[in-house]
C-alpha cells in the first residue's frame, strides 16, 4: 500500500507540472501563432530577435540560479535567498545596460521580467510545489495573452514584446516576499562555489543554443528567413513539451534519490511519437494555416527528427546534474553549441532555411553521442 501511495502522489505531482507546461505551452502556442499570422513573416523575425537577446542577457543576470535551487533545495538547503539578492540586482543592471545598446524599454522590460519569473519558477520547482506551479505557469500565459494583443494593437509589433515582459513582472512579489521573510545567507553561496560556476556557464551556454540561431540568421540571412525558420521552431516547442515536463521533474526526484526508469521509458515512447507526428502532419496543417510562411513546412519535418534526441539528453542530463557531474553537462552543451553555430554558418550558405533546420538535428545528435560516451565511462569508473 505505501508504495502504491507513494506512486500516487507522484503521479499527481508529474500532472501538475503537465498540466502546467502542456497548458502553458498550449496558450503560448496559440499566441504566437496568431501573432505570426497578423504581423507577417518579417516582423515576426524582428519579434524573435529581440527577444533571443532578452532571453540571453536574462541568463547572464541570472547567475545559473536554476540548476543550484532545482539541486540544492530539495535537500533541505535554503539557498534561494542569497540567490534570488545577486540575480535580481544583476537583473536590473542588466535591463538598464540593454536600455542604452538599443534605445528600445520593450526589451529591458522582458529581461527583467525574465529573470523574476525564472527566480520564482525555479524555487517552486525544487520546493517541489508542483500545485502552486501550476497556478503560476498557466496565469502568467494568460497575461501573455491579454497584454501581448492588446499592445499590438496599441502600438504595433514592439507591443508584443512589452506585453510579453509585462506578463513575467507580478512574480516580483514572491522574490520580494522570500528575501523578507528568510535571512541573506551568502556562505552558502561561498561553499557552493564551484557548483554555481559551472551551472552559471552551463545556463549561458544553454542561452546561447536556445538564441544563437535567431541572433545569427536575422542579420546573416536576413528576417524574413528568420520567420520562416522561428514559426518552425515555435512548432518544435510544443513537441519539446512532454519531455520538458519529464526533465523538470526528474531533476527534482533524481536529487532526492528516488527512482525514474518507468517515466523514463514513458517519454522515450512519447518523444517517438511526437517525432513521427511532426513529419507527417506538418504538410496539411501549416500551408493551411500559415499560407505566407512557406518554407515553415519543411523546417517542421527537419527539426522534428531533433525531438527523440533531444529527449534522450535531457534524461542523461537530469541525472547528471542530480549527481552534480555538472562539467561533463557543461562540455555537452558547448559540444552543442559549437556544432550548431557552424552548422548554421555552412548548412545555411548551401542549403537555406532547410541547411539551419538540419543544423538543429546534427547538434542534438552530436550532445547525444557525447552524453552516451560521457555516461558509460562513469559507469565504468564507478565499477
Amino acid at each position: 500500500m505505501n508504495k502504491i501511495k507513494e506512486l500516487f502522489h507522484r503521479l499527481r505531482d508529474i500532472s501538475s507540472i503537465g498540466i502546467a507546461d502542456i497548458g502553458g505551452n498550449a496558450i503560448a502556442a496559440v499566441f504566437w501563432f496568431f501573432i505570426a499570422s497578423v504581423v507577417g513573416v518579417e516582423n515576426y523575425g524582428h519579434i524573435s530577435y529581440f527577444i533571443a537577446i532578452s532571453g540571453i542577457v536574462s541568463t547572464i543576470s541570472l547567475l545559473g540560479a536554476s540548476n543550484i535551487i532545482w539541486v540544492h533545495v530539495p535537500k533541505g538547503i535554503k539557498i534561494q535567498t542569497p540567490i534570488f539578492v545577486i540575480a535580481s540586482a544583476f537583473g536590473i543592471i542588466s535591463s538598464i545596460t540593454l536600455y542604452f545598446i538599443f534605445f528600445k524599454f520593450e526589451p529591458s522590460i522582458m529581461t527583467i521580467g525574465f529573470v523574476v519569473y525564472n527566480l520564482a519558477i525555479s524555487e517552486l520547482l525544487g520546493l517541489r510545489l508542483y500545485k502552486k506551479y501550476l497556478r503560476y505557469v498557466i496565469t502568467q500565459k494568460i497575461l501573455m495573452v491579454i497584454l501581448g494583443v492588446s499592445l499590438y494593437y496599441l502600438s504595433g509589433p514592439e507591443g508584443v514584446v512589452l506585453g510579453v515582459g509585462l506578463s513575467y513582472l507580478p512574480y516580483a512579489l514572491r522574490i520580494f516576499h522570500v528575501i523578507r521573510k528568510e535571512s541573506v545567507d551568502f556562505s552558502l553561496i561561498r561553499t557552493r562555489m564551484g557548483f554555481l560556476i559551472n551551472s552559471y556557464v552551463l545556463d549561458l551556454s544553454n542561452a546561447f543554443i536556445g538564441s544563437i540561431d535567431k541572433m545569427i540568421v536575422g542579420p546573416l540571412f536576413g528576417f524574413i528567413v528568420l520567420g520562416n525558420f522561428q514559426l518552425g521552431i515555435q512548432f518544435l516547442s510544443v513537441l519539446y513539451i512532454i519531455p520538458n515536463i519529464c526533465y523538470k521533474f526528474l531533476i527534482t526526484q533524481e536529487s532526492a534519490g528516488k527512482s525514474t526508469k518507468n517515466i523514463t521509458k514513458f517519454v522515450i515512447l512519447a518523444a517517438a511519437i511526437l517525432s513521427l507526428l511532426g513529419i507527417l502532419v506538418s504538410p496539411f496543417v501549416l500551408p493551411t494555416l500559415f499560407p505566407k510562411f512557406t518554407e515553415t513546412t519543411r523546417v517542421l519535418q527537419i527539426v522534428s527528427l531533433a525531438v527523440v534526441p533531444n529527449t534522450l539528453n535531457l534524461i542523461i542530463l537530469s541525472r547528471f546534474l542530480a549527481r552534480e557531474k555538472i562539467r561533463i553537462v557543461l562540455v555537452g552543451s558547448v559540444v552543442f553549441l559549437s556544432v550548431q553555430t557552424s552548422g548554421i554558418i555552412l548548412l545555411g550558405n548551401l542549403y537555406g532555411v532547410n541547411g539551419i533546420a538540419y543544423a538543429i538535428v546534427l547538434a542534438e545528435t552530436v550532445q547525444l553521442f557525447y552524453y552516451f560516451i560521457s555516461l558509460r565511462l562513469l559507469k565504468i569508473a564507478n565499477d
